[in-house]
């Protein structure tokens, strides 16, 4: 019974207290003298370095079949898997633009060994294909796309490990 009132006067306080009203704020005094807290603006540094995440689970790839180095933005995708590979393998017909290649994932993040596979033949081009029927003929349009100046080259970014359940 003793309990019972116990718990009963503890919640009576907690709700008493509740409905309280807050403390009034002190009041500023504009007279005073003001203080300089920041003595200048934030210094922001734009750096290419990723932070590597403790828990990389795996296993994955990510594969870019079109590398075009800082012709082209990459997602944070891109990013994540470069920082974490544990391995990556360059596909490409001509060793200077893996060279390159190599050179430009080294500066942005890559810490994993890399693999270069040369072949035989270059990339094929990216071809599209579209089709205009109308009623009285068909038409076939095509388009072959190149990128002029870019590096042919496939970038594949693995991670090996247990997959965590």
């Amino acid at each position: 019974m003793k309990k019972i009132a116990f718990c009963f006067l503890s919640v009576a306080g907690w709700v008493l207290g509740g409905c309280s009203s807050p403390p009034r704020p002190v009041a500023v005094d504009f007279d005073q003298q003001p203080e300089v807290v920041n003595t200048g603006l934030p210094r922001l540094v734009v750096t290419n370095e990723v932070i590597k995440s403790a828990q990389a689970n795996g296993p994955w790839s990510l594969t870019l079949a079109d590398f075009q180095g800082d012709q082209r933005s990459y997602d944070t995708a891109f990013y994540y898997a470069l920082a974490h590979a544990d391995l990556i393998e360059l596909d490409t017909h001509n060793l200077t633009d893996a060279a390159r290649t190599q050179q430009w994932l080294l500066q942005h993040g890559a810490t994993a060994p890399i693999r270069v596979n040369q072949k035989a033949t270059p990339v094929q081009p990216v071809s599209r294909t579209w089709k205009h029927e109308t009623t009285s003929s068909s038409l076939t349009y095509r388009a072959t796309t190149l990128c002029v100046g870019c590096e042919n080259v496939s970038i594949t970014l693995h991670k090996y490990g247990e997959v965590q359940k």
